[in-house]
């Protein structure tokens, strides 16, 4: 009876730590989207990448101090704890891709930064007062995560205003994030009507596709992005993925590198989401016995691999 009470005390104290650690994380993610949202979007890539970066160490920097001082306070309170000195040691790096991966999953500040179009055509704004004030309206619901009412106020401003691209790709995104693929496709796919140049909806058009099982329509609409948008890595990650969905370890492969080097000359969040890409082509392709074509794509792009 000692050994499983000493189990079931060990066990219920790794679920109380690990609880505190999950809590902890999403606290300081919580912390880190709320300096996200202060972010210029009128900043370049890199320059924002730079300041979401800053956002989550100081998140993480601000807990760890808090909690440590917490600690040391007990410590010098002790009234039997002869070692009085304190030293606070804090790691800005500590469970720093946990947060990363909890943003990227959660935060709709970060998100819509990382995802943001600019104009492609003159339609893709509108100048119809009424309709941008729904369009205002829409962004406020999303960004609170009221997508319902999202969707109801971006229909309003398409309605007010057909040829609004931006609003047609809003309609879309919330639309995709309720699960109502079908309509979100039909709001990208007008939203391509009026700007078939258009960015975002290149981007979140083929996401919509693979979503409802459609493959083959993803990969032809990411060619495209691909087309209007060489040094833009998303079309070259998008390709990989469904590589990877399809067994196509090749495509995968011949995909994900431009894709990861892109990602990582701008420290972008979305590395490592590359990497583990990355990895799970490699998988693939050693299964398959076809690690020699994946290191011939590898230095197809000029990457050297240390196996």
């Amino acid at each position: 009876m000692k050994t499983n009470f000493l189990t079931i005390f060990t066990i219920v104290c790794a679920i109380l730590v690990a609880e505190a650690q999950e809590s902890s994380i999403k606290s300081q993610a919580e912390e880190a989207c709320e300096c996200i949202k202060l972010i210029d979007r009128n900043e370049e890539k890199l320059e924002q990448n730079k300041q979401v970066e800053a956002c989550i160490n100081d998140a993480i920097m601000a807990d760890q101090l808090l909690s440590k001082l917490g600690s040391a306070l007990e410590k010098a309170n002790d009234s039997t704890n002869t070692d009085k000195e304190i030293n606070i040691t804090i790691n800005s790096d500590e469970g720093y891709e946990k947060i990363e991966r909890k943003l990227i999953d959660n935060c709709v500040a970060l998100n819509i930064l990382l995802n943001d179009a600019k104009p492609t055509s003159q339609n893709s704004f509108s100048e119809n007062k009424k309709a941008i004030e729904f369009y205002r309206q829409g962004y406020e619901a999303y960004n609170s995560g009221d997508l319902e009412k999202a969707v109801e106020l971006y229909g309003k401003a398409v309605e007010t205003d057909k040829k609004f691209a931006f609003a047609w790709d809003m309609l879309g995104i919330a639309h995709r994030r309720l699960d109502n693929y079908d309509d979100a496709i039909a709001a990208y796919k007008k939203s391509l009507k009026i700007d078939p140049k258009g960015k975002m909806p290149l981007q979140n058009l083929p996401i919509a596709y693979r979503l409802n099982d459609d493959v083959k329509n993803a990969i032809k609409t990411y060619e495209k992005l691909i087309k209007h948008y060489p040094e833009d890595p998303e079309g070259y990650f998008g390709l990989a993925q469904c590589g990877l969905m399809t067994k196509n370890y090749e495509l995968a492969a011949d995909n994900i590198f431009p894709a990861y080097k892109m990602y990582a000359e701008v420290n972008s969040p979305y590395k490592q989401d590359a990497e583990i890409v990355l990895s799970e082509v490699y998988q693939g392709m050693k299964a398959n016995d076809n690690l020699d074509k994946f290191r011939k794509i590898a230095k197809k792009h000029d990457i050297t691999l240390e196996e």
